[in-house]
């Protein structure tokens, strides 16, 4: 096996043999780093020398995950990630932090916090939907003939009806209508409180007295 001593002789000797004789000793073998006829420049790259030259590798840094980051981490997860995407989108954008002991201890309590507030939040919702569910409320609406509205009855005055008849506030976007009511009579509709939170009211319509 060469060592480092005997490379660089025979990387002298093939830089001699390219020498002209017939020139004034200049070189012609097109590197541009100067020096001597058959002596190595000390600009040359230790690769030409037969070195091995590691390789840059990305910088890893560790964080943990303050908020969900679809297909990167979830929220509470301590994982390595590029050092630039932690620290030039992940940390300012307060989606993760540098997992730190202080860090870890801060994320930790803000997910414990979070559980007990959307645990209140689902409680007090199912609360509501025992409230309302199977309830019936009235909407008084002017009509046409045949029974038709001149207008139509929409989720806001469902809303404004569960209001009047129990007392209950209601958000118009939680009530489930394919379209607006045009017709006088009953109908069945869900409203979607949560997930898997949905009680299901009967609305009537009736004609409002002129």
């Amino acid at each position: 096996m060469l060592g480092p001593n005997d490379m660089l002789q025979q990387s002298r000797l093939r830089t001699a043999s390219c020498v002209d004789a017939s020139s004034s000793g200049r070189t012609k073998t097109g590197i541009g780093f100067g020096g001597a006829a058959g002596l190595s420049s000390p600009f040359t790259p230790a690769a030409w020398l037969g070195y091995n030259v590691p390789k840059t590798r990305n910088k890893k840094m560790k964080v943990i995950f303050i908020e969900d980051v679809p297909n990167v981490g979830r929220a509470g997860e301590i994982r390595d990630v590029a050092d630039g995407y932690g620290r030039n989108y992940l940390i300012p954008k307060k989606l993760a932090a540098i997992a730190s002991e202080s860090a870890i201890g801060d994320a930790r309590a803000q997910m414990e916090k979070r559980v007990r507030e959307k645990a209140k939040t689902e409680s007090e919702l199912r609360q509501l939907a025992a409230q309302i569910d199977g309830k019936e409320v009235v909407v008084m609406a002017k009509t046409g003939g045949k029974d038709k509205l001149y207008g139509s009855v929409t989720s806001e005055d469902i809303a404004f009806a569960l209001l009047e008849a129990l007392d209950v506030t209601v958000d118009k976007r939680k009530i489930e209508m394919s379209e607006s009511i045009r017709q006088v009579g009953s109908y069945d509709v869900t409203i979607r409180l949560g997930t898997d939170i949905a009680p299901s009211i009967k609305v009537t319509v009736k004609q409002q007295e002129s």
